[in-house]
């Protein structure tokens, strides 16, 4: 309810209260009218606070409302642009774990092979970007990164041998499946 509004029912109320009060004591007698008088006003005041107090409450419930509301959307913008951080984030984690090999350094390799491993399972788990991946090729992609963790590490403790081509075109094939993800997500927004 507006403040005019708000201002015209508190006038409107004083002048019946001041009607009645002045048709109440015109026909006493004695002076009790005057008490009648003020128990009359502070009826009228107190009632006025209680409907005050009530469109208050209304009004910060209405608020309370439309900021949560504001808070949840800004909460989901906030998600789609951490999923799509994350996607990047892992494209550059394939770069670099692509350097590692090419280098030859093949223990900075296989640590940030496993935090790529968690970087797609935290992926794929997203429910923000359930739309734009084929969960079962994901899972493929993952199932082979974790097959080039065993391989890498089996080199490093056992000496055996590792198809480094194989783990490269596995990176290649991950980089690819989110390069396409990210490529949906951008032209989703359009």
């Amino acid at each position: 309810m507006s403040k005019t509004w708000k201002i015209i029912i508190f006038v409107l109320s004083f002048i019946i209260v001041l009607g009645l009060f002045l048709e109440i004591s015109s026909g006493e007698k004695n002076k009790t009218w005057v008490l009648n008088g003020f128990t009359m006003f502070g009826t009228l005041l107190s009632l006025w606070g209680i409907c005050l107090a009530y469109m208050q409450i209304h009004s910060v419930k209405e608020t309370s409302e439309k900021i949560q509301s504001e808070v949840a959307n800004s909460i989901k913008e906030i998600n789609e642009f951490f999923s799509f951080s994350d996607i990047s984030t892992t494209i550059e984690r394939i770069r670099e774990i692509h350097n590692y090999i090419i280098i030859n350094k093949i223990e900075l390799a296989l640590l940030r092979m496993k935090d790529l491993k968690i970087q797609l399972i935290n992926i794929h788990s997203n429910s923000k970007l359930g739309t734009y991946i084929d969960c079962d090729a994901f899972k493929l992609l993952i199932r082979d990164i974790n097959l080039d963790i065993s391989h890498i590490h089996d080199h490093l403790l056992r000496d055996k041998n590792v198809n480094l081509s194989m783990v490269n075109k596995h990176l290649e094939t991950t980089s690819t499946s989110l390069e396409e993800i990210v490529s949906k997500i951008k032209n989703s927004k359009l």
